[in-house]
């Protein structure tokens, strides 16, 4: 599987494919987790600042259930595969196991973690448990003895997201220090450290039929590995500087070819983007302002269409359900093959196109874009500053402040929204300001600059022009007197001067 991502056919078009359900206010004192059950993708079980578990069915906006699961705030939540055991860990540590089908009866409660639980997962069998925590440790209980069988601590930093292996013999571990741990539950060491990443880690997946761990990070990458040889196959660009929040695969089981491209998706809070894994290469990208995404589940419908169920948070206490069609973003592959067929007798263009260079080029762009945002707005929040001192009444102070800030590109915008046309002429106190402040304007090197420089000075030279003249009169009749009464004409000068 080549380690490089083309270009050709990335982010393709289409017409909106995801839809939003329904709002839910959750809870009153503010949401801190939400997760959706596995196998329904129908219940979404929400955790509170409040210690309170609630029950909801997706298109239904009264709560089902609500359980009353600690005094402090709920910190993680995951269902079993049946969704009738909900694992709630805790601010203070305590990881508590919920009988849904029971009317939410405390099953048990699981203590160790020396910080609050940040992550719980459920083992494919059910009767295993992993934690993670802000203390750093990775444990695994027996629910059946309600005890620790393993503790695994290696992290740095807080367990940020847990997933067991299809086959249950692995878990991995993903941390806010940037690295993903594989361990062997049944040796009880750890097999393979995975590291690249340059932000903390926010989702882990194993792929469902293939030997694949893919991992989600703040730094808005997706990284897949080869769990036979533990070495990177892939990985997607920088995504806008958007971290990654959920990471799923596309479910592949319908699909007869066992040649068809293997398809990823990753969530962040500003949309959806889909990758073809062989290569690495862009199929498609949804925009959906959902805000945080809190968990994303692959359903299929009555018609065994694929469908994305994604739960967000839009502020501290409403979460939004969407639904998006994943069989509307990726398209058929078909076209791109044959493409690439008929291209054999053709040059091959990309084979002059560094994909190392390319990603290179692209993280630098993004760094300029984002160095150029600031600068941009640092402008505008001083002309801002600028406006309201003028718009109190105080304009000379308000061109003493654009003078101290010697900014020509904010003189130039300030002169923009202040026309002194549009009112009465200047005063001399306006005028006494203005002039230091133009003076920047007119060692710039743009000419708009020098164009509002000359318009500006113009209009201020017109209108003190008449006392100018009175002035200037004044002064010729004063030293025609002086001559005819003998006066010291030199004295009277240096007093006018």
């Amino acid at each position: 599987m080549p380690e490089r991502w083309s270009l050709r056919g990335a982010y393709r078009q289409q017409q909106s494919a995801s839809r939003k359900l329904q709002t839910l206010v959750a809870h009153a004192e503010g949401v801190t987790c939400v997760k959706i059950g596995p196998r329904s993708g129908q219940i979404l079980a929400s955790g509170g600042e409040d210690g309170k578990l609630n029950l909801w069915r997706v298109g239904r906006t009264a709560c089902l259930q609500s359980i009353q699961v600690a005094k402090r705030a709920v910190q993680c939540v995951a269902f079993d595969a049946d969704e009738n055991v909900a694992a709630v860990g805790s601010r203070s540590g305590s990881v508590k196991l919920l009988a849904l089908n029971a009317g939410g009866k405390t099953r048990c409660r699981l203590t160790g973690h020396r910080a609050e639980c940040t992550s719980t997962a459920f083992h494919p069998l059910g009767n295993v448990l992993g934690s993670g925590g802000q203390d750093t440790d990775v444990r695994v209980w027996d629910i059946r003895t309600r005890g620790c069988v393993r503790t695994f601590a290696d992290h740095e930093d807080s367990v940020s997201c847990l997933a067991f292996s299809p086959d249950g013999k692995w878990v991995a571990s993903g941390s806010e220090d940037r690295t993903v741990k594989l361990w062997d539950l049944q040796a009880g060491k750890l097999l393979h450290e995975f590291a690249g990443h340059r932000g903390g880690i926010s989702a882990v997946r194993f792929h469902p039929d293939e030997f694949w761990l893919a991992t989600g990070s703040k730094d808005g990458t997706v990284r897949y590995w080869d769990l036979e040889t533990f070495r990177q196959v892939g990985a997607t660009p920088t995504e806008h500087g958007q971290a990654i929040r959920q990471i799923a695969f596309l479910d592949t089981a319908s699909q007869a070819d066992e040649a068809a491209p293997h398809n990823l998706v990753c969530a962040s809070d500003n949309g959806l983007r889909v990758w073809s894994l062989q290569p690495t290469r862009g199929i498609s990208a949804e925009p959906i302002a959902w805000g945080s995404v809190q968990d994303a589940q692959i359903t299929r419908d009555k018609n065994g269409d694929q469908r994305m169920i994604a739960c967000a948070l839009k502020d501290r206490t409403m979460v939004t359900v969407w639904s998006v069609d994943m069989n509307a973003l990726v398209q058929d592959e078909t076209d791109d093959h044959g493409e690439d067929a008929d291209a054999d007798d053709a040059c091959n263009v990309e084979e002059f196109i560094n994909d190392d260079i390319i990603v290179h080029v692209t993280e630098e762009v993004m760094k300029e874009h984002a160095k150029f945002r600031t600068v941009m707005q640092e402008r505008l929040d001083e002309l801002e500053r600028i406006l309201s001192i003028w718009r109190d009444n105080e304009p000379t102070r308000a061109l003493e402040s654009l003078e101290a800030v010697g900014n020509p590109s904010v003189t130039y915008d300030f002169f923009r929204c202040v026309n002194f046309r549009n009112g009465q002429s200047a005063t001399l106190d306006i005028c006494a300001a203005a002039l230091p402040v133009l003076v920047s304007l007119g060692e710039s090197k743009y000419e708009v600059h020098i164009k509002s420089l000359l318009a500006t000075g113009k209009f201020l030279f017109d209108s003190f022009a008449p006392m100018i003249s009175a002035t200037l009169d004044h002064h010729r009749r004063s030293r025609r007197q002086s001559t005819r009464s003998n006066v010291d004409i030199s004295r009277e000068e240096r007093v006018h001067k």
